[in-house]
């Protein structure tokens, strides 16, 4: 076997020296199929226990268990876009100021106001 001007064995095309045995890296090789179905096995197991819980919180508190995975959806999701939250607000707030003023001048047309409660109570008591 010859030796370059290093020390070291000379390599073959497909880089593997002729001093290192392929026994370790099939050795490896073998250790890291079995450490893979280990976690596969125990990811399983731990899913399970996962939906077993998940089972027995929406028994419990069904509203509570949408609103929490509802929560991490959400979040995991990215949020809304600002565009979109900006928007979605800016449309309630026009709504609820639609709503308000269209009672306000449906009242002033009626020629009611808002009822005083002393004032009602002052009546009340003459009439007696």
């Amino acid at each position: 076997m010859q030796k370059t001007e290093a020390g070291t064995p000379p390599q073959r095309g497909n880089g593997h020296s002729e001093g290192q045995p392929l026994d370790g890296l099939c050795g490896q090789s073998e250790r890291v199929v079995e450490d893979a179905d280990r976690l596969l096995t125990h990811s399983g197991e731990a899913l399970a226990a996962l939906r077993g819980l998940a089972r027995e919180r929406l028994e419990k508190s069904l509203y509570t268990t949408l609103l929490v995975a509802g929560g991490v959806g959400y979040v995991l999701g990215g949020g809304l876009p600002l565009r979109f939250v900006t928007l979605a607000v800016g449309l309630g707030l026009r709504q609820a100021g639609a709503q308000a003023l269209a009672r306000l001048l449906a009242d002033a047309q009626a020629g009611s106001r808002p009822i005083d409660h002393d004032e009602v109570k002052t009546h009340e008591d003459r009439e007696r």
